[in-house]
């Protein structure tokens, strides 16, 4: 589901940048996006895929910027204004415009859950109504269902718990569902310290347990699941996670990129580590 699923154009310009990312490689990450910009500029795109890679390099260098600037820099609406210009601007090709308008909706929920550039229940309403299903994915229902559980809009929440239960495909979709799981039962109150306990054993990377950190975890605390002995669990778990990290990312990874030379970067992680 979703546009960029398995196109070539997005197996070999924007999975590199994905990769690079994953590994948290700021020099790689420079390299593969300038190379898109080169490829662009050079026309080596071709017509039919020039707007959706356009509109997907804006969106992934946006999601660069915290590892190429540091934590905070979205708040400065100069270097923001760039990224907005792209993906707020509509596409006379009906599908490419779909595509746009999911990514110009997982662009702004983070922007408003960081009381830069608000969005409220119906504008985002408006938004996704707007979006055709085939570009419902699962990684747009995780920016809704992050949105709605800060927010407290159960309405919207339970949507996205619906598609997480009903529809969950394609990358990192078990930790997704985990993660809306646990937030629909905070929400309800039907969540134990077991639920919690459970959801941070199925993290596979760091980054799956940093996105229960802060509200999903204040949360909890809020309604005395976290102890003392699962405070403990999480610090352990975030060593654990800490150690071959890279091959964990490759690991995870490595089901779900077509570019043949990711794949063998990936396999190469994995026979040094075996």
């Amino acid at each position: 589901m979703g546009l960029a699923n398995s196109a070539e154009w997005y197996t070999r310009w924007c999975e590199p940048i994905v990769w690079a990312l994953y590994m948290k490689d700021k020099d790689e990450v420079r390299k593969a996006i300038e190379s898109v910009h080169e490829a662009l500029e050079n026309d080596e795109v071709s017509p039919n895929d020039r707007s959706c890679l356009r509109y997907q390099l804006a969106y992934l260098e946006y999601q660069s910027q915290g590892l190429l600037i540091g934590k905070g820099w979205s708040r400065d609406r100069a270097k923001l204004q760039r990224f907005w210009d792209i993906l707020s601007t509509p596409d006379t090709n009906p599908s490419s415009e779909a595509f746009r308008r999911r990514l110009y909706l997982q662009f702004r929920l983070p922007l408003d859950l960081l009381q830069n550039i608000k969005m409220d229940a119906d504008e985002l309403t408006s938004l996704l109504d707007s979006i055709p299903d085939e570009e419902k994915t699962i990684e747009l229902w995780r920016y809704i269902a992050t949105w709605a559980f800060r927010k407290n809009e159960v309405e919207i929440l339970q949507k996205a718990y619906e598609c997480a239960v009903l529809n969950a495909a394609g990358f990192n979709r078990e930790w997704i569902w985990y993660r809306v799981d646990l937030m629909w039962k905070l929400t309800t109150g039907t969540a134990t310290t077991d639920h919690f306990r459970w959801v941070v054993k199925s993290a596979r990377i760091l980054s799956h347990l940093a996105s229960l950190k802060g509200d999903i975890l204040n949360r909890a605390k809020e309604l005395g699941l976290i102890d003392d002995a699962l405070e403990q669990y999480i610090d352990a778990r975030e060593k654990e996670l800490s150690e071959a990290e890279d091959l964990r990312v490759a690991s995870l990874l490595i089901d779900h990129t077509h570019n043949e030379n990711i794949r063998n970067r990936a396999r190469s992680l994995q026979q040094g580590n075996s």
